[in-house]
């Protein structure tokens, strides 16, 4: 293992190649950057999503993307602090190949409050409860969602989503996150998706969205 930083704000991908040297490389920490040091890390080499592969950093429009397969890679971050609601949350992400209806793109230690995708393959957030969107794309996207019971929230490439079913989101809090699964250590619910970025926020961002979006976008030229 090595830890691979950045250069001019951009993840060393040339060190990062350099270490794999032609092989395919697994992330076992993602580190946060926050200063909050809520690491998305797995110990088992096999359940470890794919940086490089063949020697060259996986990439997506052009920029890094980690690679979970959809069988049993994850990632798992368990908070110091539980986030109760509302919380903001950015996802840069694609899917490689049609997840499977039920499959956890975000999900979350202890209570519900994760995004998931619908029996329909639409996007739905739970947090005790759920509440499904009339969206889905398998192309590079950027959702936006707040999750909290008296006034929730999706946006897709930054267009806000009507809610297609469902009735109440839940009211539970936020203690950790599971990336690319549902439920830790399990292989059912695994989506394959691509991550480029995730921000999450323990407060109401509504006055913050849009820009905290243009910068996502800006850099990785989502829409």
């Amino acid at each position: 293992e090595q830890n691979i930083g950045f250069v001019n704000n951009e993840l060393d991908t040339a060190s990062l190649e350099t270490f794999c040297s032609g092989t395919d490389g697994f992330v076992a920490i993602w580190y946060d950057q926050s200063g909050s040091a809520n690491n998305a890390a797995n110990a088992t080499a096999a359940n470890q999503p794919k940086v490089v592969s063949s020697g060259s950093t996986i990439l997506e429009n052009g920029k890094a993307a980690v690679q979970f397969d959809g069988g049993n890679d994850q990632l798992t971050s368990t908070f110091g602090t539980t986030y109760n609601q509302p919380t903001y949350s950015f996802l840069t992400h694609n899917f490689t190949s049609t997840p499977s209806a039920f499959d956890g793109v975000i999900g979350s230690i202890g209570p519900e409050h994760r995004l998931i995708l619908g029996g329909s393959l639409e996007y739905a957030l739970q947090a005790g409860g759920a509440l499904r969107y009339n969206q889905y794309s398998t192309n590079q996207s950027l959702v936006s969602y707040k999750i909290q019971v008296s006034d929730p929230k999706l946006f897709f490439n930054g267009t806000q989503q009507s809610v297609s079913g469902g009735s109440s989101i839940g009211a539970e809090a936020l203690q950790g996150v599971i990336l690319g699964g549902i439920i830790s250590g399990s292989s059912n619910g695994n989506a394959p998706v691509q991550i480029q970025e995730l921000v999450i926020y323990g407060s109401d961002q509504d006055s913050n969205r849009t820009g905290i979006e243009t910068n996502t976008n800006d850099h990785y030229s989502i829409y």
